[in-house]
Order: C-alpha cells, then sequence, then structure tokens
C-alpha cells in the first residue's frame, strides 16, 4: 500500500446494495475521535473499542442495513415494512443483531480493526494480521437466521480516500461461507475469496473488517468468543 492512496489490489464490480450501505456506514463510523481514541463516543448501534469488551484488536463494532446505514448520525423512525435492526453487547465477547429484514433488504454486524482517523478518509495504522502471526480467525454463531449470514472480510486498498471512507476498504469484499448452523466457525484468512474474482484471496497483512451479513426475513443471533489464532490454531492476543 502506498501513502499517495494508490490500490493494493485488482479492479473489481461494483455489488450496489452492499456497497451503497457501506458508503454510509464508514461515514456513520466518524466519531468526534478516533475508534480506538479513548474520547470516542459509543452510541446505538456502534460501540468504540474501549466499549467493546471481549473482541481483541477491534477498533470498533458498527450495524449497517439497507434502511440505517448512518447509526452515528440516526436513521430516524422506519416506516412500516421497512428494515428494523439493534445491536446489543449484553456480555464481554459477546455482540447481538435482531431485526427483520424487508424483502431484497439486509442487515450486517461488522468488526474494523485499523486506527483511522475520525470520519475514516484515512488510516492511521493498518492492521497487519500477518505480522502479529494471525492466519485465521474463530468465532461462535448463535443461533443464525434460517436464511443464513454471510462470513465476509475486507482488506485496506487506500491510505487515504478523501472523496469517499469506502475507497479505503473496497473493492472487493471476501466471502468465506454461509453460516446456516449455531457453532462454532474457524475460517483461515486464505479461505476468504473475494466476491469479484474468487482467485483473488485477502490479504491478511491489511485487514480492515470482519462482518456478518443477513439477507430477507427475521433475524436474531449472537456472536461470541471472537479470536485471531496462529497457524497452530492458539488465540492470539493484543
Amino acid at each position: 500500500m502506498t501513502s499517495d492512496g494508490k490500490s493494493v489490489t485488482g479492479a473489481n464490480a461494483n455489488l450496489v446494495g452492499l456497497v451503497l450501505a457501506l458508503t454510509s456506514a464508514s461515514a456513520g463510523f466518524a466519531t468526534a475521535c478516533s475508534s480506538g481514541d479513548p474520547g470516542c463516543v459509543s452510541k446505538d448501534g456502534y460501540l468504540c473499542a474501549k466499549d467493546l469488551a471481549g473482541f481483541p484488536f477491534a477498533q470498533d463494532a458498527a450495524m449497517v442495513s439497507d434502511f440505517c446505514g448512518n447509526v452515528v448520525q440516526g436513521c430516524g423512525t422506519p416506516p412500516a415494512g421497512a428494515t428494523v435492526m439493534t445491536m446489543t453487547h449484553p456480555d464481554a465477547g459477546a455482540l447481538c443483531l435482531s431485526g427483520s429484514i424487508k424483502p431484497g433488504g439486509f442487515a450486517v454486524l461488522a468488526l474494523e480493526f485499523p486506527r483511522k482517523n475520525a470520519d475514516e478518509t484515512q488510516v492511521l495504522a493498518p492492521f497487519d494480521a500477518t505480522a502479529r502471526g494471525i492466519t485465521q480467525v474463530a468465532l461462535t454463531v448463535d443461533s443464525p437466521p434460517a436464511q443464513g449470514a454471510d462470513l465476509l472480510a475486507n482488506a485496506t486498498t487506500h491510505t487515504t480516500c478523501p472523496a469517499n471512507p469506502l475507497d479505503c476498504q473496497y473493492p472487493p469484499n471476501f466471502k468465506f461461507t454461509t453460516i446456516t448452523a449455531a457453532g462454532p466457525v474457524t475460517a483461515p484468512f486464505a479461505d476468504f475469496k473475494s466476491l469479484d474474482d474468487p482467485s483473488e484471496t485477502l490479504d491478511p497483512s491489511l485487514l480492515n473488517s470482519i462482518f456478518l451479513q443477513v439477507g430477507s426475513g427475521d433475524f436474531d443471533f449472537c456472536i461470541h468468543d471472537f479470536n485471531f489464532l496462529d497457524a497452530a490454531g492458539n488465540p492470539v492476543r493484543p
């Protein structure tokens, strides 16, 4: 990655719905300070690092949907039939997302790892999982929705993105699997494949975020026991 913002990935086709929502979400991540700063202010649907116990290395967690793409600025009251969702952090190490997604809509529960500036237009400290000996991610999912939850990730593609915060991390998104059964999941980074070009895999030295995406229907699930692992399956700690 270069400081002048040149891309470190190839060109990829857009996933229009998710792109639009995550664009708004990146703007929504902006607070009065960097997400990892002790002065960062958490809000409904958005948790700063200091309030996100039990999720090693995460700088923030946020919910995103086709209706609510900016949880920091607020989304108002959804009209009848719109996607609705609620994110909670009931215990250390647990995050939950519940609600109902309209036909054609989606909801996302995301964890982000680099340090960024307040409006997310500059990556202050990329997250290099490789340098830390991290090769895979593990988590447990309780009560996944009937429609399944896609486990995805993306990587930092630019260090500066003045026109659009999403330009620092997209395209592409990388998918590991669709989770349909409750229980633990271990996902090697080498098995996250680009949704645009399956021959392209995630670069963990530039890891930006890991997220679960759910499609149309009702949902009420939690994730817990989140850990980064080394090649031998041992947890890696900050």
